[in-house]
C-alpha cells in the first residue's frame, strides 16, 4: 500500500522555537535577536546579549526580576566600549573608559545608550507584565585616577536610575550600588495581566 499524498499546504508545520523568558520574547517579537552570552571566555551562562540602537546589553530574567547584567555602548562602527561588569550577581556597568576626561565625549555614545535603555525599561514595563523588578549593581570605584572617567560615568548611570524612580543603595560589595527600580505597571501595582 502507498503512502498517502500531501500538498505542500498540509505538509508538517516545524515546531515554532518558544523564548526561554517573556523579555526575549519581547525582544524576538520586536525584531530583535538575542543571543547567549557567557561569563568571559568561560562556559557558564551569564544570561543573554541583545544589541540595538547604540546600546548592547547582557541581562537576565529570574522570578519576576529582569537583571541588568551588563552594558556598554558602542560606536556606529561596532566598537564596543566596554562596562565593568561583576559577572553573574546582576551588575549594571557604566560604559568604560574612553581616555578621555569628558564622559559625554566617550566612544559609543554613552548618552544615545541611555536614551535606549531607558526607553526599552518603559517599553518592557508597559508590554512584560511578567516583570516586576529591574535590578543591577553599578560600580563606584574610589580613588583612582585612572577610573575617572568609570566613576564619572557611574554617577550619571545612577543619576538616570533615580530620574526614574529607582532606589540606589550601597550594596555589600566595596564600590557597587544597588539599583532597584520597581516597574509601576507591574502585576502587583495594578497593571492588567494580559492573557
Amino acid at each position: 500500500m502507498a503512502a498517502p499524498k500531501h500538498s505542500d499546504s498540509e505538509a508538517p508545520q516545524a515546531a515554532i522555537a518558544v523564548p526561554a523568558d517573556p523579555v526575549t520574547g519581547f525582544l524576538l517579537s520586536r525584531g530583535l535577536q538575542p543571543d547567549i552570552a557567557y561569563l568571559g571566555e568561560s562556559a557558564f551562562e551569564l544570561g543573554r546579549r541583545v544589541r540595538f540602537a547604540r546600546l548592547e546589553l547582557i541581562y537576565r530574567f529570574e522570578q519576576g526580576t529582569l537583571l541588568i547584567c551588563d552594558i556598554a555602548a558602542y560606536d556606529e562602527s561596532g566598537v564596543s566600549d566596554s562596562s565593568g561588569s561583576s559577572g553573574s550577581s546582576g551588575s549594571s556597568g557604566s560604559s568604560g573608559s574612553s581616555g578621555s576626561s569628558d564622559p559625554t565625549s566617550a566612544p559609543g555614545d554613552f548618552r544615545g545608550a541611555m536614551r535606549t535603555l531607558v526607553s526599552l525599561i518603559h517599553a518592557i514595563e508597559r508590554s512584560v507584565p511578567e516583570v516586576e523588578v529591574v535590578e543591577g549593581l553599578v560600580p563606584l570605584t574610589e580613588g583612582h585616577a585612572s577610573d575617572v572617567d568609570e566613576q564619572q560615568l557611574g554617577r550619571r548611570l545612577l543619576s538616570v536610575y533615580r530620574q526614574l524612580g529607582a532606589q540606589c543603595e550601597p550594596h555589600d560589595i566595596a564600590g557597587m550600588v544597588q539599583v532597584r527600580y520597581r516597574m509601576r505597571g507591574g502585576p502587583r501595582q495594578g497593571r492588567p495581566v494580559q492573557p
